[in-house]
């Protein structure tokens, strides 16, 4: 008889949600690591395209662009952006932006913040930490039973751990947040080879086309492997340029005054 028991328990470090928000606009975004130079927004909805543009702190206040992620109309969830991290503070700030000029284009000189009441919709959150995407896993065997400790997993954006057998047929497969997650415990009858830390691209939880792959790590009984990313770009010039859309302290507005 195959089977295969999943039990889940999430490291989790404490972390304050900020929310702006309105009747049909908000930003949501938790204190969290800083992950590969990236940081996760929670959710934006905003009933047009724009911008998440995360800006470093000087003086108290919003100060230098340092990442920027489309959006689209609607509603947004999990918006992972690439900072530039020489640039990071303890505290950022996640601001919306408008797409006024080339739809598609991030363009400084056109596409400025959101504001409402003379504020902008950009509320603050901590970096509590900078890590890089790991991946720590053992395998042992009991009787007829083969048991997989992911001990420790680092996920740059949401992410997806997926355990598979020597024919590549999938064991089980578990989605994780940003930052640190494990430890996951698998239990199965069929032997496990390798387990992988995909990027979660599109559905949450679902391994799409455009999921890939940031660690593989091949697994024999009684082994521990660890694997730790150093991928952390200086830049993100590139980023300001041209960037395909994608599918929130929250910051809750009331534009209907």
């Amino acid at each position: 008889m195959r089977y295969s028991l999943l039990l889940l328990i999430l490291m989790s470090l404490i972390s304050i949600t900020a929310t702006q928000t309105t009747d049909d606009l908000s930003v949501e975004v938790s204190d969290q690591p800083l992950v590969d130079s990236k940081v996760t927004i929670d959710e934006v909805n905003y009933n047009k395209s724009g911008w998440m543009v995360i800006h470093n702190d000087i003086d108290g206040g919003p100060g230098e662009i340092i990442g920027v992620s489309p959006l689209f109309a609607g509603r947004n969830l999990d918006i992972v952006v690439f900072v530039d991290r020489t640039k990071v503070t303890d505290t950022l700030y996640a601001m919306l932006h408008e797409d006024r000029g080339e739809l598609g284009r991030y363009e400084i000189n056109q596409d400025f913040p959101v504001y409402v009441d003379g504020d902008s919709v950009s509320p603050d959150f901590r970096i509590t930490e900078i890590l890089q995407s790991t991946l720590e896993v053992s395998v042992d065997q009991d009787a007829d039973t083969f048991v997989v400790n992911v001990s420790e997993v680092i996920s740059a954006g949401p992410g997806i751990v997926v355990v598979r057998d020597e024919d590549d047929n999938e064991i089980e497969r578990m989605f994780i947040p940003h930052g640190r997650s494990g430890p996951l415990i698998i239990e199965s009858a069929r032997e496990p080879t390798v387990v992988k830390l995909y990027s979660d691209q599109e559905s949450r939880g679902t391994l799409d086309d455009n999921d890939f792959e940031v660690i593989t790590i091949g697994l024999s009984s009684g082994s521990e492997q660890w694997v730790s990313l150093d991928l952390f770009p200086s830049t993100v010039g590139v980023l300001f340029l041209s960037l395909s859309r994608k599918k929130g302290k929250k910051q809750d507005i009331n534009t209907n005054n």
